[in-house]
C-alpha cells in the first residue's frame, strides 16, 4: 500500500472523495502497540483497522467491503472498498 507513507491520510481521503464515487485502497493496519516493525518499513502513520474505518467515515466515505489479505508482524494488510457517502 501507499497510505502508510502519507502524513495526512484524512486530507487525501477528502480530496479523493470530491473527485470519485468509489475507491479501492489497501492498508497495513496496526495490530500491536509495538511500532518498531512499522518504523523499520518507513511507515509514517499507525492506524488500527477500526481507526482507519472511522477516518474514512469522517472524510465522506462508507466502507462497503473489507478483507484481510495478509497477516503480518504487528500489522495486517487489508483491502477496503469505499463508496462516497451521500
Amino acid at each position: 500500500g501507499t497510505l502508510e507513507f502519507v502524513y495526512d491520510v484524512g486530507a487525501l481521503f477528502a480530496a479523493i472523495q470530491r473527485r470519485a464515487g468509489l475507491a479501492i485502497v489497501t492498508y497495513c493496519a496496526r495490530t500491536s502497540d509495538d511500532l518498531d516493525k512499522r518504523l523499520e518499513k518507513g511507515f509514517v502513520n499507525d492506524f488500527t483497522r477500526d481507526e482507519l474505518v472511522l477516518l474514512c467515515q469522517k472524510n465522506g466515505w462508507q466502507v462497503v467491503g473489507a478483507e484481510r489479505l495478509v497477516p503480518g508482524p504487528g500489522f495486517d494488510q487489508w483491502l477496503f472498498a469505499l463508496r462516497r457517502s451521500e
